[in-house]
């Protein structure tokens, strides 16, 4: 049997341990909210773009686009976000199609093998949300990401997306239908260990 002594020892040892996590937590620029938080995204399409209300003359103008859009960006019409949004299987295809996009693969290595988006980098969920350098420099690329995993109930896509926006970049894009609306839509794919 454990003596009084042992069990107040424990007993402060676990309240140390506490103490130092809450107190890593506090000074963490990447803080772990106290309480799960549901994740939700707005639509791309739904956003109202840029131009909206806009004559077509005036448009292309580089007045007319956002702040801090360069009017040679093929991707002008993404207005920065804190947060990644979601983005149709269509219109998804209309962005890649621009070419320049940078697309991340989030699934498991072998799913990226059997098939993946044609000229999809591979980005694990698990090594690159705690990645803190590789999330640091996706901030210095202006092109916008479209991140993608399975669909449906998957969320990894989602969490390396809110991941990439608290690193500082404002335009991230999720293919919400995944990886198989895609292949199943004929879009172009790739199979093996390279884009």
């Amino acid at each position: 049997m454990l003596s009084h002594d042992t069990l107040r020892r424990a007993f402060v040892i676990v309240l140390v341990g506490i103490a130092l996590g809450i107190g890593f937590n506090l000074a963490s620029p990447r803080k772990v909210p106290w309480k799960a938080v549901k994740k939700q995204v707005a639509s791309l399409e739904e956003a109202a773009p840029p131009t909206a209300g806009v004559p077509e003359a005036e448009a292309a103008t580089p007045e007319a686009l956002p702040p801090g859009h360069d009017p040679g960006d093929a991707y002008a019409d993404i207005t920065e976000s804190e947060f990644p949004r979601e983005v149709s299987l269509e219109k998804a295809k209309e962005l890649y199609d621009r070419g320049g996009l940078l697309v991340l693969d989030v699934r498991e290595e072998t799913e990226y093998a059997m098939g993946h988006i044609k000229g999809a980098a591979h980005a694990p969920h698990d090594e690159k949300v705690g990645d803190v350098e590789w999330l640091d420099s996706t901030a210095a690329r202006a092109a916008p990401y479209l991140v993608y995993c399975d669909g449906g109930d998957c969320e990894l896509s989602l969490n390396l997306g809110f991941a990439l926006c608290e690193s500082g970049h404002r335009r991230v894009l999720i293919l919400k239908e995944g990886y198989a609306a895609w292949e199943e839509a004929g879009y172009p794919t790739s199979t093996g260990d390279l884009p």
